[in-house]
């Protein structure tokens, strides 16, 4: 299976971080059904935003994905 796929993701996480919170890992999953399996599961996406500073971004991509 292949999948044309466009993100676009603008996000401000800087609401997030409080005296306690040292990293923030952040991700974009997709689920999808098969023949074989009722769920799966991929990862499309993931960062680790280590500072306050960091944590207002923006993000664009368009790829293919192959999924066995």
């Amino acid at each position: 299976m292949q999948v044309s796929l466009t993100m676009n993701i603008t996000a401000d996480l800087q609401s997030l971080f409080t005296w306690n919170t040292k990293q923030l890992f952040i991700f974009v999953a997709a689920e999808y059904e098969t023949p074989q399996n009722s769920l799966n599961q991929v990862s499309l996406w993931d960062a680790i935003i280590p500072a306050k500073e960091h944590a207002k971004f923006w993000f664009q991509t368009a790829n293919k994905v192959s999924f066995c």
